[in-house]
């Protein structure tokens, strides 16, 4: 979904006015801009990263959410508020990354699991 179809679905969800529409679209070109600003790492350069760094991106990229969020709860009423949170509720709950690395030097398939801390049950 890209911003323009994203935007759309808010207006339709939320019952956005004009005034509304126009700041979250000034919001969202804040906040890609911010995102842009952030390096571009090939698959190959995540795979190299140590913990602590991929840790340093996962916190630098939720800080740039909180801050948007931030700038939608002042946009919102508390209505609105709380129907995109709701909206929003599933984001982010189970992360779950499956891996599978075949092994060149025998045809042998590993498959590493990563749960997020999210996972409540087990199942993914």
């Amino acid at each position: 979904m890209n911003s323009e179809q994203r935007l759309e679905r808010l207006k339709e969800q939320l019952k956005l006015t004009a005034d509304q529409v126009e700041k979250i679209t000034e919001l969202d070109k804040k906040n890609a801009e911010k995102m842009s600003a952030e390096p571009t790492r090939t698959r190959e350069q995540m795979q190299q990263m140590t913990d602590a760094q991929r840790t340093a991106m996962r916190e630098r990229f939720q800080q740039i959410r909180d801050e948007y969020n931030e700038g939608m709860k002042a946009i919102l009423t508390a209505e609105q508020w709380k129907t995109y949170e709701e909206m929003n509720k599933d984001r982010g709950k189970v992360r779950v990354r499956v891996r599978v690395r075949v092994s060149r030097d025998s045809a042998k398939v590993r498959a590493r699991v990563k749960d997020s801390d999210n996972v409540e049950d087990g199942t993914f």
